[in-house]
Parts: structure tokens; sequence; C-alpha cells
């Protein structure tokens, strides 16, 4: 079977007979081009748009929650309700030596201000941040930034409360210009900084606290010594690992209510406690992607199951019209399976071939536009819209597959053609 598929005198013959059919060829190949063609488009699309998304979301770590105190608005041991309440460092350092599944707690701590009015001066030129923030150096690990030039904060900042600071890109050219910002000195409220990074952000529609590239980041210490805050923590961004059988908002809760405990709060308060889990956007995103995809799965697959069912069509017209030369060859012997496999072969190439000129169209058309999208730099929503080599290949499959569907009723048909019944015919 496989010598005669692969035999020179049987090539010749498949491709002498769509030939000499050039116009009906091309027309039966168009339906299975245009349907591979849009199949591809649209895979490439929702690979882009799926691209984008997971792009913005790999900012931020997905078991990940952000959480600050707020009024009671219950009553519990004593103290009213609309009663204040704040979380202190030795809550910290009870979820270090206590809760295992917090992996990575960032303390959190911001001085009151109006948003834009942290004046940031250097050698006499100013310009305004838009926040102000105190974190500790897990921060950077949860919330992924890009590192234009220096270093993230580290222990050492932290525990020296040393005056080191991260600015945003943005305020970095401002000040600076095309100069390097590392080891240079600025103030901001009397307390002159050292810049030891500049960062900003892999998405501007993924953010906390504003936009990376128009702050101010120093260490939690700093911020609780310049402001005279003692022990106080304004929240926390954590990252947790909830142990097997447990969901991540099951945990998150479950160090929610520790906290309220330490501090005489309500378990049953939930408003007392704000918190933001991630993982919740991730779950949406993640099931809007799979939507897309399935969508885009349907709409290309009845596409390409359209073009078939046209070859299929015209290849039956086909058979109908070639009665004569098929009784012909079943007159000089040729068998079923020789009968069979020309069809099939027929088929296979018109499909294989148009199949495979969509799909090169479709990705020349495609890189051009990643060209243009990465060239524009607005790739928030939609970042490199190609498809996968994996999936190329198992598109490569689909058209095969098709053309040996797209065969097997001519092929039948073929079959049931009688020599002699043939022959009389004019």
């Amino acid at each position: 079977m496989l010598k005669k598929i692969f035999d020179t005198d049987t090539r010749k013959e498949v491709l002498n007979t769509l030939k000499s059919n050039r116009k009906r060829t091309i027309t039966t190949a168009m339906g299975i081009f245009w349907g591979m063609f849009l199949l591809i488009i649209l895979l490439c699309v929702g690979s882009g748009i799926q691209n984008g998304f997971v792009r913005q979301l790999n900012s931020l770590s997905q078991n990940s929650f952000i959480c600050f105190p707020n009024q009671r608005t219950i009553a519990c041991d004593g103290f009213p309700k609309g009663s204040v309440w704040h979380l202190t460092s030795s809550d910290t350092r009870y979820l270090h030596n206590n809760v295992p599944e917090a992996v990575s707690v960032c303390e959190i701590v911001q001085e009151g201000g109006n948003w834009g009015s942290y004046k940031l001066t250097y050698e006499g030129k100013s310009v305004s941040a838009n926040n102000k923030v105190g974190v500790t150096p897990e921060f950077f690990s949860i919330h992924k930034l890009i590192f234009v030039e220096g270093r993230p904060l580290n222990t050492l900042d932290e525990v020296n409360v040393r005056a080191s600071c991260i600015i945003g890109e943005e305020l970095k050219n401002q000040l600076f210009g095309g100069e390097s910002a590392v080891g240079k000195i600025i103030e901001n409220k009397g307390t002159y900084y050292t810049v030891v990074g500049v960062v900003r952000q892999v998405s501007d529609n993924m953010n906390l606290f504003g936009n990376a590239a128009q702050l101010m980041y120093i260490p939690a210490s700093k911020m609780r010594q310049i402001n005279g805050y003692g022990d106080y923590i304004g929240g926390y961004l954590m990252e947790i690992q909830p142990p097997r059988g447990e969901s991540v908002a099951d945990t998150r809760d479950r160090i929610g209510k520790l906290l309220k405990a330490r501090h005489s709060v309500a378990p049953e308060d939930r408003n007392a406690l704000f918190m933001i889990s991630f993982d919740v956007i991730y779950t949406a995103v993640n099931y809007m992607l799979k939507g897309i995809l399935l969508l885009v799965w349907i709409i290309g697959i009845g596409t390409l199951m359209g073009g078939i069912i046209s070859v299929s069509n015209i290849m039956l017209v086909t058979i109908n019209e070639r009665k004569r030369e098929i009784g012909v060859k079943r007159a000089i012997g040729a068998k079923p399976g020789d009968i069979r496999l020309q069809i099939a072969l027929e088929s296979l190439t018109i499909t294989f071939l148009s199949g495979l000129g969509g799909m090169v169209l479709a990705l020349l058309i495609m890189i051009g536009v990643n060209a243009a999208v990465s060239g524009s730099g607005n790739t928030d929503f939609f970042y490199r819209p190609l498809i996968p080599f994996e999936l190329a290949i198992l598109c490569v499959l689909i058209v095969g597959l098709s053309g040996i569907l797209a065969g097997l009723l001519p092929a039948s048909r073929a079959l049931k053609i009688r020599a002699v019944e043939a022959l009389q015919e004019e």
C-alpha cells in the first residue's frame, strides 16, 4: 500500500487528473484554503489575547492577596462598633513563626497625602511622585516589576532603617534625564534618600498603589521612623501556599481570622479586615480565555468542515463524470484498492496543498501583525499573536485528516461503478 502511494506513476496520474480539470480543482481547493486560513487567523488572534492577559497577570503572584484593617462593624471584647484597630510588626513575626502557609509576607506602610503631592528634589529640580509607599523586600518577589537599573530593596535596607529608595522610570527621566539615577541623592519632605533602583511596570493595567513608573518605594521601617508610627503596619501583601485540600480563599480567610483574634475583632466581622485575592482575577480571566479558545475552535473547525463537505460533493460530481475512465481501468484489471487509492490521493492532494497554502498565508499575515503590534508598544491586551509550533503541527494533521475524510464517500461511490455499465455510457 505504502509503495503504491509513493509510486512515481501514481503521483503523476493524480497530478495529471487534477491538471486536466484546473478550474474545478481550484474551486474545490478554495473551500479548504479559506477554512484553514480562517482557523489559523482565529487561533493567532486568540493566542495574542491569551498572551496579553497572561503577561499582565504574571506581574502578580497568583496565590497572593492584599489586606488592610478597617473599622469594627461589630462590637467585640469591650471594643465598640466603629472603633479603629491596627496591624503591627508583631503580627508579622507571628505569621512567620506560626503560619507556614504564608510563604511571603510584605508589610505595607503609607503616609497621609494627596495623590501626586510627594515632591522629589535633586539639585534644584523638582518632580511630583503620585505616591510614596513603604514596603519590605518581599514586595518585589510578589509584585513583579521591571528594573531598568539598580536593585530591589533588601533585608539590610529594612533592618538598618536605611534611607534607600526606588523610583519609577518616569520620575528618573524627569530628574536625571539620560544619566544613571543609582547612587544619586534625592530629597523628600526634609529626608534625603539614596536611589538604589529604577523600575517600570510589566503592564500598565495591573498595578498596586498606582503606576510604578510614577511611584517612590522606601523601606517600611524608614516610613515608620520618619512618620513616628512605632510598630504600626498599614496592611499586608501576602503570598500563600494552601495545604492540600484547602483553597486559596480558605487559607486567606483562616489567616484573616487569626489576625482578627489577635486584635479582639469578631471573626464574623468581614468588613473589619478588607481583603482582595488575586486568584479570583486569575480564575475569571482563565475561564474567559477558555471560552474564547473554544469559540475559536468551533468557528474554525465549522468553516473547515464546510470546506471538506464542498470537496467531497465536488469529488462526487467528478466521479459521475469519470464513469467511463473508471470503467476502463476496471476492465483492464485495476483492483478496487487501486481505484480507492487514486480517489483518496486526489482528495488528499487538493486538501493538503490548499490547507497548507491557507496556513502559510495566515501565518505570514500574523507575523506582520506581530511586528506592527510590537513596534507600536501597545501590547497590554494583545501580545505575540502567533500559534506555537505544536499547534501548527496539529493543524497540518487536521488538514491531512480532512483530505482523507473528504475522499471517503467519493472513493466508495467509485467502487460501485461496474466496468460493463461504465463502458456502455457515452
